[in-house]
């Protein structure tokens, strides 16, 4: 009898630790009306481009007793599929890139970064390294996020030099047109969820 009693009581716990551990980590699937561009300025006029191809893996973790918390994010983009409307412009960008030598850009997170709660709405930086025409740099990027329509929001902006990776800033119209060293990447992203995903509980307590 008493063999029994401890077979179950080691069966509820080990289901209870699968849940834990299952439910620990929550993928997200980005959703298809997510955006990231870049921006830049030139001696003529702002510029402006878009990422049309790229995929982001995130996960995150909560329990009741700490606040939720970034566990891992890995970004990869093709670098061809930076576009813009001047079909000049976009040629220009991929000599830029090196595409051909590099077509990927990418960025994975070091570490675990915290997200500070407060009425919904979420806020964190990711440390990690970025690497862009092959050569990978040390950034922290700002986010902010909030739960809509069943979806986790997240956004944010950051400045970078294209010299730091080694980019000639491209130029155009017989050099006539010279853009700036500095560019900004912003992105708006949306990443489908379960209704059941502990994430849900962690951002409207």
């Amino acid at each position: 009898m008493k063999t029994k009693t401890i077979i179950k009581i080691l069966t509820a716990v080990s289901m209870f630790a699968f849940y834990t551990v299952a439910s620990a980590q929550n993928p997200f699937l980005i959703e298809k009306e997510s955006r990231i561009k870049i921006s830049g300025t030139s001696n003529l006029h702002d510029w402006q481009e878009a990422a049309e191809e790229f995929t982001i893996d995130m996960k995150l973790s909560a329990d009741k007793a700490s606040a939720p918390v970034i566990d891992m994010v890995l970004f990869k983009c093709k670098a061809a599929s930076i576009t813009s409307d001047n079909s000049i412009m976009t040629n220009k960008t991929h000599n830029a890139l090196n595409v051909e030598k590099h077509p990927e850009i990418h960025f994975s997170s070091a570490d675990k970064s915290a997200l500070r709660v407060i009425d919904g709405k979420f806020s964190s930086t990711i440390s990690g390294v970025l690497t862009i025409n092959g050569i990978a740099k040390q950034v922290e990027v700002p986010v902010d996020g909030h739960l809509a329509d069943g979806k986790l929001h997240v956004k944010g902006e950051k400045p970078l030099r294209m010299s730091d990776f080694e980019i000639k800033a491209p130029t155009a119209l017989l050099g006539t047109l010279k853009t700036g060293d500095d560019v900004t990447v912003s992105f708006e992203l949306a990443f489908e969820l379960s209704p059941n995903n502990v994430i849900f509980s962690a951002l409207n307590k």
